[in-house]
């Protein structure tokens, strides 16, 4: 189906014309869409691209200006949006996924030569997006240096056909008002309007039977069914769906919507049918997981709470997907309520606040509903926590906006969270100075009035620091202390607690119990702190001096502080608690910093065992986070002089890594091993490899050395020419004057060897002049005598 947007563009002595269009198409399974722009004359479009080397960006430029901008375009896979700078005309053309770009700068049906073209100005450019493959490219790559020869059709004229639809039939420009209504119809399902979606969903479909769309448009009809609970309909659209795109890839949803349908209809038996064909043939799809909610509520509905749980759980265990794990979350929470165990549901309704909050508000009412009864069964931060959530969707003069308010702020002081509590009370008596809870939040908020001061932090520490010089010796003023050092920390100013350390072990410990916590807690949170910024110091010697041990959670950072500072023991110690984790991630990681560990301290044979453990359960994975290993195994039999784990090691390091410049030293060590072994064949592969990664980066840190030793090999094994083209390759390299010498010694040599005394003698003058007082400026003075 094509969508045709015809733009004029009108200056005031001319008409100028542009033409955007969009062609949308399925080819096995996959969706695509054609982008074509065309202009009455030729214009620049230009791809820009991203660090992966992909196109994000297509940007076309046109010398005319239109009087105003056209609104932006877009589908699934192309958004065009047009700006005016400078006098130009913009069209800037954005991806969804993926892109390519191609001039079209010939006419088939009456160009007669064709050949590959890399134009900057055109009449006409086309863009196809599509997601991951798009089966009607395919791109073969050709040599950076040929001929690009035209080829000319002469005999037989190239039929043109234009557009086909899926059956094979023209498609006509007139027709695309299915694609025009089917995205309208989405858009309305997406912002929950379902009869209207609805609606225009039957409507295309009547218009428009043979649509290419047809697939998505019964898709979308079945979703607005479904919220619109008319589960009769869902289950017949559903089976004609499920026999007619058996392999689409909407398949799994259709199953869960069509197993939830016949749930609703009591039909347990027919829906229990669906669900097993769910779980078994779409197991690893987030509908498998939503499935499994709906069959939880299934058995919930039947009277079987436990077996729902067992559903909930599992679904909360096994999906990827956020919402489907809140949604979980919140069926389990319930549960427990209805079983009155609310520890047990606060468990499950801080996973949903903790991973994904704003999931409460999909549905406010039913949020508002939990959290009342979390405050009844006395969970009350987090029943403060879903009603602020909640407070964010409404207005203060909606309905429900002042008693949820009232609720967040009384809720919250019944928590340890004073500070936030008196925030929202205080804020309740701003917005409410009559309001219907004014009495019950004044009294709320008065209970609390030793931190319900002013809520300026300065003003609070004044006022403590007043108190203790006011009531000096008595318990009030060691009870401002307390308040200081408690008011201090929970502002995360964590030095100013440790500075009154003294004096707070000098009150009565019976009766501020918290005081030992709190000055840990405080010397704990100000180390992480420090791990944080790195400084790796200040936290080695505030675990000395306050005895911490940070919890396994930190085990990684104070690892790389040992690190750091050399503490290459302590290090080792951390690792090694950790060589056995349950976790697969865990344990390589932890293997990983265990071999780094022993490397550094020089334990090779150790580095060696733990790497090679290592790799066992990595294997030859390339976005493994561990893959290193194998370098560092590479130099840990390199510096134990192990010849044959170097050998081993290097193969597999040029299998994983592939030729890069990080490995340029490890080639350089397998040269030096394959001379003292005499295995010219390894002094060749790596001493190449060498080469031409330092004339791909232009650095030639590694020569003369590599060169020489190339030369070498290639000597032994009579290759001449070879050696002399490693030779000559130092010429446009910086080498001090022996070098030089060497050198043009060496190239004099070669080429007195093949009978060229004339290039020789030559070679021999230049060694001479380089350094005339060398060793090698003598042998090519003997030799020149010979000539």
């Amino acid at each position: 189906m094509v969508l045709k947007w015809l733009l004029l563009l009108m200056a005031p002595l001319y008409l100028y014309s542009l033409e955007i269009t969009f062609q949308a198409g399925k080819e096995e399974f996959s969706k695509y869409t054609i982008l074509h722009v065309r202009g009455k004359t030729p214009f620049i479009c230009e791809p820009q691209f991203d660090d992966f080397n992909n196109i994000n960006k297509v940007i076309c430029a046109f010398s005319k200006k239109p009087d105003e901008l056209f609104k932006p375009l877009n589908d699934d896979f192309f958004n065009v949006v047009s700006e005016l700078k400078r006098n130009t005309f913009f069209l800037i053309i954005t991806p969804t996924y993926k892109m390519k770009f191609l001039p079209d700068v010939f006419d088939l049906t009456e160009d007669t030569t064709i050949f590959k073209s890399d134009v900057k100005l055109a009449n006409s450019w086309l863009m196809v997006g599509y997601k991951e493959k798009f089966p009607l490219l395919k791109e073969d790559k050709t040599p950076d240096i040929g001929l690009n020869i035209p080829i000319t059709f002469t005999d037989n004229d190239l039929l043109y056909v234009g557009s086909l639809d899926i059956k094979g039939n023209p498609v006509h420009i007139k027709e695309a008002k299915d694609v025009t209504g089917y995205l309208k119809a989405k858009k309305k399902y997406e912002e929950k309007d379902y009869k209207g979606s609805l609606s225009m969903m039957d409507e295309i479909i009547r218009s428009y039977p043979e649509s290419i769309f047809m697939s998505e448009l019964i898709y979308y009809k079945i979703k607005s069914l479904s919220e619109l609970e008319r589960y009769d309909d869902v289950v017949d659209l559903s089976k004609t769906y499920l026999r007619t795109y058996s392999s689409d890839e909407n398949v799994p949803e259709v199953l869960s919507l069509i197993a939830r349908a016949y749930s609703k209809l009591s039909l347990n038996s027919d829906a229990d049918y669906f669900y097993d064909r769910l779980f078994s043939e779409h197991a690893d799809t987030v509908f498998s997981k939503k499935g499994m909610i709906y069959k939880g509520d299934q058995l919930a509905d039947s009277g079987d709470s436990k077996k729902s749980l067992e559903y909930y759980k599992r679904a909360l265990n096994e999906t990827k997907d956020i919402d489907t794990a809140a949604t979980a979350a919140e069926k389990i929470a319930k549960y427990y309520i209805n079983v009155s165990q609310p520890k047990e549901a606060q468990v499950y309704v801080d996973k949903i606040l903790e991973a994904d909050p704003k999931y409460f508000l999909k549905d406010a009412d039913d949020a508002e509903d939990l959290a009342s009864t979390l405050a009844e069964r006395k969970i009350y931060l987090e029943a403060s926590k879903i009603s602020q959530i909640i407070l964010e969707k409404f207005k203060k003069f909606d309905d429900n906006y002042e008693l949820i308010l009232k609720d967040s702020g009384i809720w919250l002081a019944q928590t340890d969270e004073k500070a936030d509590a008196i925030k929202l009370l205080n804020r309740y008596i701003k917005e409410f100075p009559n309001g219907a809870f004014l009495d019950t939040v004044t009294t709320t908020k008065d209970s609390l009035f030793f931190e319900s001061g002013d809520e300026n932090m300065t003003a609070k520490l004044a006022k403590y620091d007043e108190l203790m010089q006011t009531y000096k010796g008595d318990t009030i003023a060691q009870k401002a202390l307390f308040k200081k050092a408690e008011l201090l920390f929970d502002n995360q100013r964590y030095n100013d607690v440790l500075d009154m350390r003294d004096s707070l072990l000098k009150l009565d410990q019976t009766t501020y119990t918290e005081i030992d916590s709190m000055i840990n807690k405080a010397a704990t949170s100000l180390m992480k702190d420090k791990l944080k910024e790195d400084k790796c110091s200040d936290v080695i010697d505030m675990s000395t001096q306050y005895n911490i041990k940070l919890s396994n959670e930190f085990d990684e950072g104070v690892f790389n502080c040992y690190m750091k500072v050399l503490k290459f023991n302590e290090a080792k110690e951390i690792a090694s608690s950790h060589i056995d984790a349950k976790e697969l991630s865990q344990r390589m990681k932890w293997m990983y910093k265990y071999a780094d560990v022993d490397f550094q301290i020089g334990d090779y044979k150790d580095t060696i065992t733990m790497g090679n453990d290592l790799v066992s359960l990595i294997g030859k994975d390339k976005k493994s986070p561990y893959i290193d290993i194998y370098r560092v195994l590479f130099d840990a039999y390199q510096r134990s002089g192990d010849n044959n784990g170097m050998l081993m090691m290097m193969t597999r390091v040029t299998d994983i890594f592939g030729d890069t410049f990080e490995d340029i030293e490890r080639y350089v060590q397998m040269i030096t091993l394959g001379t003292s072994m005499k295995d010219d064949n390894v002094v060749i592969m790596y001493g190449e490899k060498v080469m031409e990664l330092q004339r791909q980066t232009s650095s030639y840190t590694q020569s003369p050395y590599v060169e020489f030793a190339l030369y070498q090999a290639y000597v032994n094994q009579d290759n001449t020419t070879r050696a002399m083209d490693v030779l000559f390759s130092l010429d446009n390299k910086e080498l001090t004057k022996a070098q030089r010498a060497r050198q043009k010694y060496l190239l004099g040599a070669l080429l007195q060897k093949e009978w060229r005394y004339d290039e020789a003698k030559a070679e021999f003058k230049k060694s001479i002049e380089a350094d005339k007082d060398s060793a090698w400026a003598k042998l090519a003075s003997d030799s020149m005598k010979l000539i």
